[in-house]
């Protein structure tokens, strides 16, 4: 198990970094945060997603997470709870009882957010993975990137990894998982796609001269996506430019790009 942070595009492509050695590894199962039902359409109907199948998969490194799962052949499933008669993380440890119990041979990868991924109840609440311990007699490996945040180079040292006794005396962190992890990548499609490329986008004038003091949104989709459900698609990537140049440099995967 393995949590994130919304916000933190980072977080997703460790992710993304895992899902090969993963698959080698024998997992073929990655549980998401997913809208009803959206598991189903993903799994039979197309390999990526759009802005129906989540909300957090509408940002462009969560879609990535999704498209590298289906080429390596992971099934997909949504771990969200539907069922309002229950609690909530114990509807979603009950998503994964039924996945496991169906393939007991079956690895499962959950990527999940924030606290889901705790162990042992906090002062708060019961966590999913607490929920899943009482319900299977199964140990989960958690790592949390979230709790722990650092400036160190990254060049020299990506990723740090803290064992949870090391910490565990800090009230803060008083958090049961296995590993406290420092993620220090950088966003870039590096390690994901094999054959990136720089590109030179130039900006009518009208848009550098209106913008040029001020902050404006890039979203670059993939061409083919992009016919197909036009403003629903997902990005291949969104930044935040400066339109004080005429033209701006973006390293993106290779492909048709609209």
């Amino acid at each position: 198990m393995l949590n994130e942070n919304h916000w933190h595009p980072k977080h997703r492509k460790f992710a993304l970094q895992l899902l090969k050695s993963l698959k080698n590894a024998g997992y073929s199962h990655l549980a998401l945060a997913l809208y009803k039902n959206q598991d189903s359409v993903i799994n039979n109907q197309r390999d990526y997603p759009t802005f129906s199948s989540g909300y957090n998969t509408r940002e462009s490194f969560f879609a990535h997470l999704i498209r590298k799962a289906k080429d390596l052949e992971f099934i997909i499933h949504g771990h969200e709870n539907y069922d309002n008669t229950i609690n909530r993380k114990l509807g979603q440890a009950k998503n994964f009882e039924k996945i496991l119990s169906e393939d007991l041979t079956a690895k499962l990868f959950v990527y999940a957010s924030l606290d889901h991924i705790v162990e042992e109840p906090t002062s708060q609440e019961k966590g999913m993975a607490a929920y899943l311990k009482e319900l299977l007699p199964i140990d989960p490996l958690t790592l949390n990137q979230v709790d722990l945040v650092s400036d160190i180079d990254h060049e020299d040292h990506e990723m740090v990894l803290v064992p949870y006794h090391l910490i565990k005396v800090d009230k803060k962190f008083k958090k049961k998982v296995d590993f406290f992890l420092l993620n220090n990548l950088e966003v870039h499609f590096k390690g994901i796609y094999p054959e990136t490329k720089r590109i030179s986008i130039h900006l009518p004038f009208e848009l550098s001269q209106k913008n040029s003091s001020k902050e404006f949104l890039v979203s670059v989709y993939n061409e083919d996506k992009f016919s197909i459900y036009k403003s629903r698609s997902v990005p291949i990537l969104s930044t935040i430019e400066f339109g004080s140049n005429n033209s701006i440099e973006l390293m993106l995967p290779e492909g048709k790009r609209h």
